[in-house]
């Protein structure tokens, strides 16, 4: 692949958020860095038709008196 070198300066941070998603994903950093800019180009064509992303949490389960309730938290994205 024949691509163009950049050079990019993090914060500590951000560059600590970075190596935790690699080891995390197992994916370099780059690949971590390109698949980013392909999630948000992928959100910003959504927004642009006047969509919108919805991130659902795992299920949750609560307990009120003597009864167990699975209960699922959606939160939605506003992407900028």
């Amino acid at each position: 692949m024949v691509g163009i070198t950049t050079t990019i300066t993090f914060s500590e941070e951000i560059y600590a958020v970075l190596a935790k998603l690699s080891k995390k994903t197992g994916r370099t950093n780059r690949e971590v860095i390109v698949h980013a800019i392909a999630l948000y180009k992928y959100f910003s064509a959504i927004e642009e038709q006047g969509g919108r992303i919805l991130v659902e949490r795992p299920k949750t389960y609560s307990i009120c008196g003597n009864t167990l309730y699975q209960t699922s938290e959606i939160k939605e994205v506003i992407v900028p």
